[in-house]
C-alpha cells in the first residue's frame, strides 16, 4: 500500500496534468467574437526521465531510490463556448485526464500509482490580452499492487493574466493563481496525523515563454512561485514557498506527434524542515493528440 508521506509528496507537487486555466487556455489574443461552438481534443503522452528526488524529501537520497520514473498519460477534454460575454469572450472547458507513474526498479514498483483527474474551467478572454479563470479539480491516487486508494481531493481555482507578445514567433504569459486544497488522506485516529492534514491554500505568481523559433521547433520556458499555507493535524501552522523552473524543446514531426526534451527544478523551503526539498527533473516526452 502507498504510504502516507508518497500520497502527500504527489499530491502536492505540480502534476504534469492539472486543470488547465490561464496556463493552457489563455495563450491567445482576443481578436473577434466567433460563434458559439464545441470541440474538443484527446490524446496520449509518454513520458521516461530521470529524478534526483524521487520522493521529494529533505536530506540525502540513496541510489537504491534514484530510479528512473516512466508515466502513461491519457485525456479527453471538451470545450464549448468562444461567445460573447460583454467585450470579451467566454470559454468553458471539461476533462478526464488518467496516468500511471511507475518506477524502473523492482525494489520500488510497490510505489507505482494510478492519478485519475476530473477538471471544469470557465475562462474569460477580454480585450488587452487579459485572462480570468474560474476552475475546480478533482484528483483520486490509486496504488497500482493493492488498488487502495490513497488520496483523494478537491481543488478550486481562481486566475488572472495578461499575455505579452515580444515578437511574431514569441509570447509571454504572465498570471496570479490562487487555489484551495480539500482533500483526505489515511490518518490515525486520536495522533495528529488527520485524514485532512494536507488541506491547505496556496497563491503565487508564474510565468510561460512561448518561442516558435522555425516551423517545426519550438522552446518553451516557465518559472513559479508558490506560497502555501497548512492548518491541520501534523502540519498545523506550516508555511511553504516554493519555487519552480524548466524549460523544453519541442519537435513536432507529424502533424498529430511531437516529441520533447526538457529540463525542471523545483525547490521547497519551509519552516518544517522535514517538508522541505529540491528536485531536478530530465527526460524525453512524446505526445500523440487530435483535435475536433
Amino acid at each position: 500500500m502507498l504510504c502516507a508521506g508518497i500520497a502527500a509528496c504527489c499530491t502536492t507537487v505540480s502534476p504534469a496534468w492539472s486543470a488547465p486555466t490561464l496556463d493552457d487556455l489563455g495563450l491567445q489574443q482576443v481578436v473577434e467574437v466567433k460563434e458559439k461552438h464545441f470541440g474538443g481534443s484527446t490524446g496520449y503522452r509518454f513520458e521516461v526521465l530521470g529524478r534526483t528526488n524521487p520522493f521529494y524529501i529533505d536530506g540525502p537520497v540513496g541510489k537504491a531510490a534514484k530510479a528512473p520514473v516512466m508515466t502513461n498519460t491519457a485525456y479527453a477534454i471538451g470545450e464549448a463556448g468562444n461567445y460573447a460575454l460583454g467585450m470579451g469572450v467566454m470559454k468553458h472547458t471539461a476533462g478526464l485526464v488518467y496516468g500511471r507513474t511507475s518506477y524502473l526498479r523492482e525494489l520500488l514498483e510497490v510505489f507505482n500509482h494510478d492519478t485519475q483527474t476530473l477538471f471544469l474551467d470557465n475562462t474569460y478572454l477580454h480585450p488587452g490580452n487579459w485572462a480570468f479563470s474560474v476552475g475546480l479539480r478533482s484528483v483520486r491516487l490509486v496504488n497500482v499492487e493493492d488498488g487502495v486508494t490513497d488520496y483523494r481531493g478537491w481543488s478550486p481555482n481562481f486566475a488572472a493574466g495578461r499575455l505579452f507578445q515580444p515578437g511574431r514567433t514569441q509570447h509571454l504569459w504572465v498570471r496570479w493563481k490562487h487555489d484551495w486544497a480539500f482533500s483526505k488522506i489515511q490518518g490515525i485516529p486520536g495522533t495528529g496525523l488527520t485524514e485532512d492534514r494536507l488541506d491547505h491554500w496556496s497563491t503565487g505568481p508564474g510565468l510561460d515563454h512561448a518561442w516558435q523559433f522555425s516551423e517545426n521547433w519550438g522552446l518553451r520556458s516557465h518559472g513559479g512561485l508558490k506560497f502555501s499555507n497548512y492548518s491541520k493535524g501534523t502540519n498545523q501552522d506550516r508555511n511553504d514557498t516554493r519555487i519552480d523552473l524548466g524549460t523544453s524543446l519541442q519537435w513536432t514531426f507529424l502533424n498529430y506527434f511531437s516529441g520533447t526534451a526538457f529540463v525542471d527544478y523545483s525547490n521547497r523551503f519551509s519552516n518544517q524542515d522535514r517538508n522541505a526539498y529540491a528536485n531536478w527533473d530530465g527526460g524525453l516526452r512524446l505526445n500523440a493528440s487530435i483535435s475536433f
